[in-house]
C-alpha cells in the first residue's frame, strides 16, 4: 500500500500542474430512480464538481452528485392494511476522462467515459392494522454497500469568457444495491454544468 501511495505522488503532482476547473452541476434524471413505485424518490442532482486540464485535449472530471430516493407501497384487503415508506439521500462520485473534439473555442464537443461510485443513507417506517385486532408499527435506518458503474457521457462546452456552459447526456449502468430501496441499474441524466 505504501509503495502504491509513493507511486501515484507523481501523478497527483501533474494533475495540480495542470489548469483546474472548478463549478457545479445540475440536472435531471430520466429514468426511474428505483426498479418498483418511486413515490418518495426526486428526479433532480446536483453537486460540486472539478475538472483537471491534461494535455491533448484530455481532461478529467470528478464530483459529489447528491440525489433524492424513495420507494413506498401501500396494500389492502379486507381484515388487514400495511404500508411502507422508505426514504435515501444518496451520494455519487464518478470520475469521467473526458476527450474535447477540438481546442477551447466559443463551442467544443466532448465525450468522456469512467466510473462511479455511490452510497445511500437510508430509512424505512412502516405501519400494519388488523381487523383480528393487532397493529404495529417499524422504523429502521441503514447504509447501502458502495454501488459501483460505468459511466458514459456525451456534451457541448459553451464558454463565454471565463465561464463555462455544460448541456451533457450522462448514462450510468450500476451494480445492484442491497435492500430496502431497489435501485435501478440503468440512469439517464442531463446534467447542466457552470464551471470558471
Amino acid at each position: 500500500m505504501k509503495l502504491l501511495a509513493i507511486l501515484l505522488i507523481p501523478y497527483f503532482f501533474l494533475l495540480h500542474a495542470q489548469p483546474v476547473q472548478f463549478g457545479v452541476k445540475g440536472g435531471v434524471s430520466l429514468t426511474e430512480p428505483t426498479r418498483y413505485t418511486s413515490p418518495e424518490s426526486r428526479r433532480y442532482t446536483l453537486g460540486p464538481t472539478v475538472e483537471f486540464q491534461l494535455p491533448r485535449q484530455f481532461a478529467i472530471e470528478t464530483g459529489f452528485l447528491y440525489k433524492r430516493v424513495g420507494t413506498g407501497f401501500d396494500f389492502q384487503f379486507p381484515d388487514y392494511k400495511a404500508s411502507q415508506r422508505s426514504r435515501g439521500n444518496s451520494f455519487e462520485i464518478p470520475v469521467v476522462g473526458k476527450y474535447y473534439f477540438r481546442p477551447p473555442s466559443k463551442w467544443t464537443p466532448y465525450l468522456g467515459l469512467g466510473v462511479a461510485m455511490r452510497r445511500t443513507w437510508q430509512s424505512t417506517e412502516g405501519t400494519s392494522t388488523s381487523s383480528l385486532g393487532g397493529s404495529g408499527q417499524f422504523r429502521f435506518s441503514s447504509v447501502s454497500p458502495w454501488g459501483a458503474g460505468a459511466v458514459g457521457a456525451a456534451g457541448l462546452r459553451f464558454q463565454y469568457r471565463r465561464w463555462k456552459f455544460s448541456p451533457e447526456f450522462r448514462y450510468t449502468r450500476w451494480s445492484q444495491e442491497g435492500l430496502p430501496i431497489q435501485r435501478n441499474p440503468n440512469q439517464v441524466d442531463f446534467l447542466f454544468g457552470i464551471s470558471f
